[in-house]
């Protein structure tokens, strides 16, 4: 089959930040003489006090009162943010927060002096952007002994997506996943497992441990980048492999991942490491040209994992912030939109069994087993023309009969890239096929009293984000075996699908 479709615009999106918190202390409930060091790397006092703000918290009370964090590191993200609450009922010796990046008795920078009377708790918001990368201290400073200083609540967060919309995210805080299924992990907040002291992870010490997210739909024009933190205990846990499916979740086989339409995007390599403070931040981004203005699911496999190699996962976070390299076709004039199947591989990230980066750019195709579903590449293609046997060598997209193994959307088929049709009148999709009406005889002198365009192939198109479906009644010539072109015109809109 040819697909050639007559039609080009570039629709932007704001982008936000998705925020994923990287270090937390809320001195607790109840009082301890001595704060532990997974929260400070040195204070003076050393305890806490029960007149925090929203419970207990760390009071200063003269010039030599401080309070330093442990050792914080930063991932390279756009933004990091440090929130606490406050008080300092006082005119002058204004307290000061503190910056090292060489150590707990490093040398420390001012970021910000807290000016102003407080006698009661305020929150304070910190920009240390400019620190991403990077493993700091923060040390908060009482700089009067004429007036107390007590602060509370301190949280530091990373943006854990880039730029972009958080299209589906998970911390594990709660038991709810918003997951289309899992196996073989586990959510615990132990020392052991966890990335950040008293933090909720999804750990996992079985072989072949997955899990897959729900659907989520992505903007037009949008690619999508998903970021995780990440530990292994050992590199005998291997790596964390990632797949994507366009059309959404559908269950993943592990013997045969590229099975019902997934396609790996990449591996991860957690750090090595054990317990808290050993996760890493890592990312994946997936082109607009595959993922915009699709419905997405996306798989993280663990195929080597054991009893004695533990990987922990935590705050996921998939974005809309993915490159755009290559905009949304906007059909207008000359302008088209053209897929000749010129190779025998589909388009993947990563070179894999049947997935190429240099393949055929087709965001969803059926792939299951010839006997059940299956869209595949081969040759003895129409070369441009109709009425004939074919020509070999030029390839060809094929259908297999059957049912899509998901069974929300017919039989073998396969979905374009999205396309913007929305400043040309009279749009047009042309493409090559054929097929052969299977009880005609020789001459097709037994053809039966039937509906005969069942045996070509169902043409729909979907306007918007995501996929609402609608068939479009195309004339076809009889299924004699030969190449034939039908065509048919397409809705005006800023973002169609075109399925077959």
């Amino acid at each position: 089959m040819k697909i050639k479709i007559l039609f080009l615009a570039l629709f932007l999106v704001p982008f936000l930040a998705n925020a994923q918190v990287v270090y937390s202390y809320d001195f607790g409930t109840s009082y301890t003489s001595f704060i532990s060091s997974t929260y400070r790397c040195s204070s003076s006092p050393a305890s806490n006090t029960s007149l925090g703000c929203t419970s207990y918290g760390w009071y200063g009370y003269s010039t030599s009162s401080y309070f330093t964090t442990s050792s914080i590191t930063l991932p390279a993200s756009s933004t990091i943010t440090l929130s606490f609450n406050y008080k300092f009922p006082g005119f002058s010796g204004y307290p000061t927060v503190e910056v090292s990046t060489t150590g707990c008795y490093g040398t420390y920078t001012v970021v910000q002096t807290l000016t102003g009377y407080y006698s009661s708790c305020t929150p304070v918001n910190i920009d240390l952007s400019s620190y991403a990368g990077q493993t700091v201290n923060i040390k908060f400073n009482d700089n009067s002994s004429s007036y107390n200083f007590t602060i509370d609540d301190i949280v530091v967060t990373a943006s854990s997506g880039g730029s972009g919309t958080s299209l589906w995210s998970q911390d594990f805080t709660g038991f709810s996943y918003d997951m289309g299924s899992y196996s073989n992990f586990t959510r615990s907040n132990g020392t052991s497992y966890s990335c950040v002291f008293g933090d909720y992870v999804f750990y996992t010490n079985s072989s072949n441990a997955r899990f897959q997210t729900n659907t989520f739909s992505v903007p037009q024009d949008k690619g999508i980048r998903l970021s995780f933190d990440s530990y292994r205990t050992s590199s005998s846990a291997g790596n964390i492999r990632v797949y994507y499916n366009v059309t959404g979740y559908c269950s993943f086989d592990y013997f045969n991942p590229n099975n019902n339409g997934w396609v790996k995007w990449g591996e991860i390599t957690p750090n090595t490491g054990t317990g808290t403070g050993n996760c890493t931040t890592q990312s994946l981004s997936l082109e607009s040209f595959i993922a915009g203005g699709q419905d997405m699911s996306v798989c993280l496999w663990c195929p080597n994992a054991s009893s004695f190699n533990r990987i922990s996962i935590d705050n996921i976070d998939i974005t809309d912030g993915g490159p755009t390299s290559v905009p949304t076709p906007v059909i207008a004039g000359a302008v088209e939109y053209t897929e000749n199947f010129t190779t025998n591989d589909w388009y993947g990230p990563v070179s894999d069994s049947w997935y190429d980066p240099t393949g055929v750019v087709m965001p969803y195709k059926s792939r299951k087993s010839a006997s059940d579903c299956y869209v595949y590449l081969w040759n003895n293609g129409a070369n441009g023309m109709g009425n004939h046997t074919g020509t070999w060598s030029d390839y060809y997209a094929g259908f297999y009969t059957g049912f899509d193994f998901c069974g929300t959307t017919g039989g073998s088929q396969m979905i374009t890239k999205e396309l913007n049709t929305s400043t040309c009148a009279a749009a047009e999709v042309k493409y090559a096929w054929k097929s052969l009406y299977p009880c005609g005889g020789a001459n097709f002198d037994y053809t039966f009293d039937e509906d005969y365009t069942m045996y070509a192939p169902e043409l729909y198109t979907s306007i918007g984000q995501g996929y609402t479906w609608v068939q479009q009644p195309v004339n076809y010539y009889f299924p004699d075996g030969l190449w034939h072109y039908a065509s048919y015109s397409v809705p005006s809109a800023v973002n169609i699908k075109v399925r077959y």
